[in-house]
């Protein structure tokens, strides 16, 4: 669908931009432009129909634009088959199991739930129940399986887009238990995952291993500069991780590249990569989208690009690629200049942006200011003998396209058979005019005119057309002239050579006054008078032979009208009468009256006053029905005979010369402008007068009582109209005196500490209300007609509420109580309530809280009890109060501190005879809330690791092989250890709440080495008598 003035015409194109035709049963196109595939057989499949690109392209006159890229790709239904996989694991792991689509319609068909048998439905969520989890991309992940879901079945859900065809996968999927207990490191079948996913969506990815024992999931994104990091996507809450499962609620570009999930266990480690490209919607926009500019002048235009990743920016004019150079420049890919502007510069330009998924593109029409007419080609002067074929020639252009006519001797041309005149605009919008004529006689000659005219201006070029002949004066209508104008004459004179061109009047040879001057066949005449200048003008005109041609043309002297000032009375008021008479003391007759009042025409209809005899003196009676296309009059229906023009403006018109106007009961929309417009054949001329009707105050918005929330602001309008514009007072009432002190703008009360201000619209303004503003406020309107007006209005000011609390922060040990309180004040009724995590807090359903409110002389406190507090209970808590002027909040934060977690990963890095370097990774995740997005940011830092080794045929009852180390650590080294020995090591936490839980035991042996000396006290015992 395209719009456009004219309506634009729509054509289809192919890749190649060629037009598509229709073909028959197979691709047709509808009258209302659009593209249309009939149903098809596979055998009548076409891959140059079925399988390609389209765009449409819309023409008018102003230019052409054509539509971003169509994609058509035809599908042939297929019954398909959705498979449900058997997966294996081990007890306490994760499993993920999928439904496979066949590939032929992988693209078409969507995963939309997994049924567990008999009839428990699992849809997709971002975090799933905590046992089943449908990711988005369709695959069911089961958490930390156990022998009882081993008994479970499951089936897919699935859904075709194309045939809206809902389908159940025949085969039940069930989880395969792996028995064996052997050790297996962590085993990832897809080790790199590339997704494409649009900025806002979220982002749910499942890192699955086969591993046993169960191993342990970190996720982590490799950033440079400045670009946020997975720790702080979680910590800010836009993501977390899930047991291996990575989500991020909304992704941002910045979130564009790898990132990475270490699977470890005690038999090894494996890494799988994500590979994630965000994109955003493409969007452009060309700045101007409309553009009017003008021939050799600058112009520029830049396509305004949004959306990401982009491919390459292609500029189109008319539909075809734009051809630049170095009048037309590309300052940059979204930046075209041109300088100069020439006429074909004129169109549509499009900007299209692509990328490997999307196309996009955005317009912008050029168009040609108004460009004065230029002629092109201009005919020249010729003298020639009778006879001949002839043709004069002009070419103009310019914005709008310009008309050509054309004249002879100041005359439009002749009707003749022999003169044609011929125009035609060119495809550059040049206009070409010619005038041939067939067989020139004498009689053609004269000087030839062509004038070519349009909105911006106008042109004339004119030369002589000379034929030989004898002299020869063209007919003359009856010309007319205005009193008071000039006037010019010019004799059309044919025939060549012209020896001599004289004007006469009334037989009297011109000039004869300083009035009149004859030039080159022009008889001018300066401030027309009909005494003198009216009458009968004869050109004459001989050559050398002294033969002679004449013609006379009679001159008409015309009088304007001039009308006689009129006023309207000064000092009406509503329920007056007036009237004012239009008389015209010169000028000729007969005279067209017209009354207008502030521009409008006064519209009426005529009535004959049946009293009088018809003649030219008759009375016109004329009753307004409207002005304009407002109705401010009433007409009254009467007899003929009669007047009766209550409430009305009655228009008479008693003789030739006179028009008058009466308004014989004034109302306030009758003020304005009326102008007496009078038109004969020479001029038309107009006078006007103001009409000011006094009109006492009347209110147009009349103020009322107010109610106020203490701390916002007031506004009451008072709005009154009259003529003259009345002028508006607010004043204040002081106490009960029944004294009121004056408020002008911008006055600030210094008892009130405040201003209250009388602004330009009337309006008494009360920035911060306080209890002191409470009171009686009084605006008086008046304009000296009447008494004038006032209205008293209170203003009730009314308390929200607002709400303190004590501490900000509250610190509390695991298991201990906690309380906190906040106090409300403001308007009873006051309510207050209590809420955490976006949930409100319920005593009576949650046994581990107590509320409990108690009144104050001016609010209410409420105190909020925890009985025994847990990891889980950190957070913020956030005090509402609320009454029926507002609510308040204030929040309080309570720090749960408890032992630290248990180090993380702890594993070797170097490996020697008699030392080993460690290493490890410091929780930042509460195991115990089972939430690894919270960060413990309010837990009690580490202030020291403990780390135990011994052999490991030892036990762990001797700690003297015990080594502490500072809280920042996160690597040591053991030395004075054997070689070739086998050794337990692991590692605790320690912060001033206690001593977190061991770390798993890390297993070591260390490498051998050459003795460091021959052996000694080497004893030899016999064996026998030859051994």
């Amino acid at each position: 669908m395209a719009r456009g003035n004219p309506q634009p015409n729509i054509q289809w194109l192919n890749l190649k931009n060629n037009p598509v035709l229709p073909i028959s049963k197979v691709r047709l196109i509808l009258s209302n432009g659009s593209l249309y595939f009939p149903p098809f057989d596979a055998e009548n499949f076409r891959e140059d129909v079925h399988w390609t690109t389209y765009r449409c392209s819309a023409r008018n006159t102003i230019g052409t634009i054509v539509s971003k890229d169509t994609v058509v790709k035809a599908v042939v239904p297929q019954r398909y088959e959705p498979e449900v996989q058997n997966p294996g694991g081990f007890i306490a792991c994760n499993v993920i199991i999928k439904c496979v689509i066949p590939s032929f319609v992988r693209d078409f068909v969507t995963v939309t739930s997994w049924l567990q048998e008999p009839n428990f439905n699992i849809y997709p969520s971002l975090e799933g129940d905590g046992k089943n989890h449908m990711l988005p991309t369709g695959e069911l992940l089961v958490y930390n399986i156990t022998k009882h879901d081993v008994e479970k079945m499951y089936r897919c859900r699935t859904h075709h887009r194309l045939t809206q065809n809902t389908l159940v996968s025949k085969n039940a999927g069930k989880i395969q238990l792996t028995e064996i207990q052997e050790l297996v490191p962590p085993i990832i079948n897809e080790k790199i995952l590339k997704l494409r996913i649009r900025i806002g969506d979220p982002l749910v990815v499942a890192c699955d291993a086969y591993a046993n024992p169960r191993p342990t999931y970190r996720w982590h994104a490799e950033r440079e500069g400045d670009t946020e990091t997975l720790e702080n996507m979680v910590a800010s809450g836009r993501a977390k991780t899930k047991d291996g499962t990575l989500i991020i609620f909304s992704v941002s570009k910045t979130d564009n590249g790898p990132f990475y999930c270490t699977v470890t266990n005690s038999e090894g480690m494996e890494t799988f990569k994500l590979e994630l490209l965000i994109t955003s919607p493409l969007s452009a926009i060309i700045q101007p989208s409309l553009q009017t500019v003008s021939l050799g002048h600058t112009a520029d235009l830049i396509c305004r690009t949004f959306g990401f990743p982009q491919q390459n920016i292609v500029w189109l004019k008319d539909g075809n690629r734009l051809r630049t150079g170095s009048r037309v420049r590309l300052f940059s890919s979204e930046h075209i200049h041109f300088s100069p502007i020439v006429k074909e510069d004129q169109g549509m330009y499009q900007c299209v942006l692509r990328n490997e998924w999307e196309s996009i593109q955005s317009s912008s029409e050029f168009r040609l200011g108004e460009v004065f007419p230029q002629l092109n080609y201009k005919f020249i002067e010729q003298t020639l003998q009778p006879g001949p074929f002839i043709s004069l020639k002009c070419s103009c252009s310019g914005n709008p396209t310009p008309t050509i006519i054309w004249f002879l001797d100041g005359y439009p041309l002749p009707n003749d058979d022999r003169i044609m005149i011929g125009q035609y605009v060119t495809m550059f919008g040049d206009v070409i005019s010619h005038v041939n004529i067939s067989a020139v006689k004498s009689e053609d000659g004269g000087e030839y005119t062509c004038k070519a005219y349009s909105n911006a201006g106008e042109v004339t070029h004119s030369a002589y057309l000379n034929i030989y002949g004898l002299p020869y004066i063209r007919p003359m209508s009856i010309l007319s002239a205005v009193a008071g104008k000039s006037f010019s004459l010019r004799c059309p004179i044919a025939g060549f050579p012209i020896e001599s061109v004289s004007i006469e009047k009334d037989g009297v040879k011109l000039p004869v006054n300083a009035r009149q001057r004859i030039n080159n066949a022009t008889l001018t005449i300066e401030n027309v008078q009909r005494a003198a200048d009216q009458g009968t003008y004869t050109c004459i005109a001989r050559n050398k032979q002294n033969y002679t041609s004449m013609r006379s043309v009679e001159l008409k002297v015309l009088i304007p009208p001039k009308i006689t000032p009129f006023l309207f009375a000064r000092d009406l008021n509503v329920g007056d009468r007036t009237s004012i008479q239009c008389v015209i003391g010169t000028g000729d007759l007969p005279l067209a009256f017209t009354w207008l009042k502030d521009g409008h025409i006064i519209k009426s209809f005529v009535k004959e006053d049946i009293g009088r005899p018809r003649n030219n003196t008759d009375t016109l009676v004329k009753r307004l029905s409207s002005v304009a296309d407002e109705s401010f009059f009433s007409l009254n229906e009467t007899s003929p005979s009669e007047i009766e023009d209550i409430g009305s403006i009655t228009i008479r018109q008693s003789d030739d010369f006179s028009s008058a106007l009466s308004i014989n009961f004034v109302t306030r929309s009758q003020s304005g402008t009326y102008t007496c417009r009078v038109q004969n054949n020479a001029a038309t001329v107009t006078h006007s007068a103001q009409l000011h009707v006094n009109v006492p105050p009347r209110w147009i918005f009349k103020p009322s009582d107010k109610d106020a929330i203490m701390g916002s602001s007031v506004i009451i309008s008072c709005v009154a109209d009259g003529f003259p514009i009345p002028s508006l007072q607010w004043k204040q009432l002081i106490g009960s005196s029944g004294e009121y002190r004056e408020l002008s703008y911008g006055t600030e009360i210094d008892i009130l500490h405040t201003v209250i201000g009388n602004n330009i619209n009337n309006t008494l303004m009360i920035q911060t209300v306080t209890r002191e503003h409470e009171g009686s406020f009084l605006c008086e309107v008046s304009n000296g007609i009447g008494s004038g007006l006032s209205a008293l209005v209170k203003i009730k000011v009314h308390v929200g509420p607002s709400v303190t609390v004590c501490k900000q922060l509250v610190t509390i040990r695991k298991g201990e109580s906690v309380t906190m309180r906040c106090e409300a004040t403001g308007d009873h009724p006051l309510n207050i309530s209590w809420r955490s995590k976006a949930n409100t807090i319920d005593d009576s359903l949650k046994s581990q809280f107590r509320i409990q409110n108690a009144q104050m002389v001016n609010g209410l406190s409420s105190d909020l009890t925890i009985l025994q507090t847990s990891i889980l209970d950190k957070g913020d808590y956030t005090c509402i109060a609320s009454n029926v002027y507002g609510h308040d909040l204030a929040v309080i934060k309570l720090l749960v501190h408890e032992v630290p977690n248990t180090p993380l990963n702890l594993h070797v890095t170097n490996l020697e005879s008699r030392s080993v370097t460690l290493s490890w990774s410091s929780w930042t995740r509460s195991p115990e809330s089972n939430l690894s997005h919270e960060i413990i940011e309010n837990s009690q830092p580490i202030s020291k690791y403990i780390l135990q080794y011994k052999k490991a045929e030892d036990g762990w009852t001797d700690y003297r092989n015990q080594n502490r180390l500072p809280g920042d650590r996160t690597t040591t080294q053991l030395q004075l250890l054997k070689p070739a020995q086998a050794y337990h090591v692991r590692l605790y936490s320690e912060n001033d709440i206690g001593i977190s839980a061991p770390s798993d035991v890390l297993f070591i042996v260390t490498d051998s080495e050459v003795p460091s000396a021959p052996p000694t006290n080497v004893m030899v015992d016999s064996l026998g008598p030859q051994q």
